[in-house]
């Protein structure tokens, strides 16, 4: 942890005191999936585009895989493609279809291996019948995520020890966690 603020450094130096005290952490991850999105405007006919997107799937996913060989031998790349309507006519883009392409990064951090299928952008326009707008590489990653959990004992929650006041404490840890896992938005930095 790289970090310019002594006070995170020594709340954390605690919180894994405690932690330790009762067997540690235990960490799990998900697959390192990252997502591009390549929105295509100005279709006259969202339904039906994707519904040719959906069609085009296997092939679409086998052109992406063709582009990223490496990570493929190592047992990552395109892993998954859906599209979704954003908009319907006749607003100022008309119809939007935003396609999105899940990319397994394996150890990479991923921004260059995403970008590698983007030339699937022209194929995805044409099975639209729009034009391709933006082509995004997007740094949310709720689909990569680490968890880490721990067990503390309530009197540890309290620096007198006092098991009441730990309990308190231990009952307003878990709201707090509660409320990230209802409404992600405002904790998704720091936990979930």
């Amino acid at each position: 942890m790289a970090v310019e603020e002594p006070s995170i450094v020594a709340a954390a130096s605690n919180a894994a005191r405690m932690a330790c005290a009762s067997g540690g952490f235990v960490t799990s991850s998900s697959a390192p999936i990252m997502d591009r999105a390549d929105p295509v405007v100005h279709v006259d006919d969202p339904d039906a585009a994707v519904a040719a997107i959906e069609g085009a799937r296997p092939a679409l996913l086998a052109q992406a895989r063709a582009r990223a060989p490496r990570p493929v031998e190592r047992g990552g790349g395109p892993v998954e493609l859906h599209a979704r309507i954003l908009a319907r006519p006749p607003g100022p883009d008309g119809g939007v279809v935003v396609v999105h392409l899940h990319v397994d990064c394996r150890d990479a951090m991923g921004a260059n291996l995403v970008n590698t299928p983007e030339q699937l952008g022209g194929a995805v326009a044409e099975l639209a019948r729009g034009q391709l707008g933006l082509r995004i590489l997007t740094n949310l990653t709720d689909e990569r995520t680490v968890t880490v959990g721990a067990r503390v004992l309530v009197v540890a929650l309290d620096d007198g020890g006092d098991a009441t006041t730990g309990l308190a404490i231990a009952h307003a840890i878990a709201a707090a966690s509660r409320f990230a896992a209802f409404d992600r938005r405002p904790s998704a930095a720091t936990h979930k």
